[in-house]
């Protein structure tokens, strides 16, 4: 059978994608609104572009995204775990969604939940270390000591020459009295951060942690 193409129903055709091109466009138009919004903390104004995004197209996720953050920031956390389980439930394999509800279930005191969503974030990025480094420290306010060292050391072996992550493991060391380990890492987190302004704080921090460590305090 041959396929016989109506030249009205292309027109139709053409003429609706153009207007879901243009819906999309208007869409991500909106929602960059909304998250300049959302960093000058006009939550308010947020909210609205974020609608108004998802009037334009329901099923943009990155609308949804923003509008659960704004929602966190307003330590709405119910609407905003709502607002990240719609984009889930649409996109099971969106990492920054699965992180953003582990956050909000974090901080609504859920921490059993939230390894859950940041565990599935790390399935999906295995190579992420800044994602194992977020989960360390889940694991650690949770006091699952084990896992808390399995994760910041894999964050360090993933990518060893951070300093965030380094500090992270240093602390880690220092906490669970592994002296040898605590000094090694701070030296490190010294060696990457000295004469760099904008980390002052951090390298006195572990010069004075090295310096009590090795009883020189």
């Amino acid at each position: 059978m041959k396929f016989i193409l109506n030249l009205r129903r292309l027109s139709l055709l053409v003429t609706t994608l153009a207007g879901f091109a243009c819906s999309h466009s208007d869409a991500i138009d909106e929602t960059r609104l909304g998250r300049e919004a959302l960093q000058r903390k006009d939550y308010q104004s947020a909210f609205e572009h974020f609608d108004e995004a998802l009037k334009h197209d329901p099923s943009y996720l990155e609308a949804h995204l923003g509008k659960g953050q704004a929602f966190e920031a307003e330590e709405k956390f119910s609407e905003a775990i709502a607002e990240y389980l719609r984009v889930i439930q649409k996109n099971p394999e969106h990492v920054a969604a699965h992180l953003v509800l582990g956050n909000a279930y974090r901080r609504s005191g859920a921490l059993a939940k939230a390894a859950v969503e940041v565990e599935r974030a790390v399935e999906l990025s295995p190579g992420e270390a800044w994602i194992r480094n977020i989960l360390g420290g889940l694991y650690e306010q949770m006091n699952n000591l084990e896992k808390a060292r399995e994760n910041y050391e894999k964050a360090v072996s993933l990518v060893g020459n951070d300093a965030e992550f380094r500090m992270s493991l240093a602390k880690f060391y220092d906490k669970m009295g592994e002296k040898e380990l605590a000094v090694e890492n701070f030296r490190n987190v010294v060696e990457l951060v000295h004469g760099l302004p904008k980390h002052r704080e951090e390298e006195a921090y572990a010069l004075q942690r090295m310096a009590v460590l090795q009883g020189n305090r």
